[in-house]
């Protein structure tokens, strides 16, 4: 595959890293929870978009320039190895947040698992996922992004 056939492939791959957002908070502080006082959901929301915008920053940080990759096996195992734990491990802070809400609590519990699945997915054969995206077939994202927006997570999973 030529570098200029995987150009919109790269280019789709660094917005849909960007547009995944849900992420890692590396400022020092706590692992996620909140010191065993669980939060009003409106502390929880504001929290987990923190979580969130943090993604964005440690997605911005994972070099977008995949022109160095000459197959789509190669571009597809980088975002499998670079980008899908970042969104895992950020999904799965939020998931450690203790919130007053049993309801939310379960929300946010289905999400955790579904961002789970999804990502188990997309490394199981990350080729195919990109083929996919390229031929905009459904996004494995498309279900924790709902719950997120559900739970006015605005900064997770933005463009999902």
């Amino acid at each position: 595959m030529t570098r200029k056939a995987l150009f919109p492939i790269t280019c789709l791959l660094a917005a849909g890293a960007l547009a995944s957002g849900c992420g890692d908070d590396d400022d020092g502080g706590d692992d996620g929870g909140n010191g065993g006082e669980a939060l009003s959901r409106e502390a929880f929301v504001d929290r987990a978009n923190e979580i969130c915008r943090n993604i964005d920053t440690t997605l911005d940080a994972i070099p977008a320039d995949l022109s160095a990759a000459a197959t789509l096996q190669e571009v597809g195992d980088r975002f499998a190895d670079e980008v899908i734990p970042v969104i895992t491990d950020g999904i799965q802070e939020i998931g450690e947040i203790e919130v007053a809400d049993e309801e939310v609590e379960g929300q946010v519990d289905e999400m955790v698992s579904l961002t789970e699945e999804a990502g188990e997915d997309v490394q199981s054969d990350p080729e195919r996922y990109l083929q996919e995206a390229a031929e905009g077939e459904g996004n494995p994202y498309e279900a924790p992004a709902e719950i997120a927006q559900e739970l006015e997570l605005t900064d997770c999973f933005p463009d999902v």
